[in-house]
């Protein structure tokens, strides 16, 4: 789990891979990450909390696995333009 409100304001996080083992993420977890541009989201991943990624404004690209669109698109739904898949 990525507690709420882990990486809020964090400015110089431009990047984050999610590893495998995390199933959920908090309310405001990254929020006001304002440099972040990618977020990577593993399959394993079941929750995440309102305003997650709140105010990032130049987040552009959040990247699931083949197969997970249906998924993510419900857990992010303010977010579905950015959902691109893994390689």
């Amino acid at each position: 789990t990525i507690q709420k409100s882990a990486f809020v304001g964090c400015r110089n996080l431009r990047e984050m891979v999610i590893p495998a083992s995390v199933t959920s993420i908090g309310y405001a977890a990254f929020s006001n990450c304002v440099n972040m541009e990618t977020i990577t989201i593993p399959d394993s991943v079941t929750s995440i909390g309102d305003f997650a990624f709140g105010c990032c404004r130049n987040l552009r690209k959040i990247i699931i696995p083949k197969g997970t669109d249906a998924k993510f698109r419900k857990l992010l739904p303010d977010f579905a333009d950015m959902l691109t898949y893994s390689e």
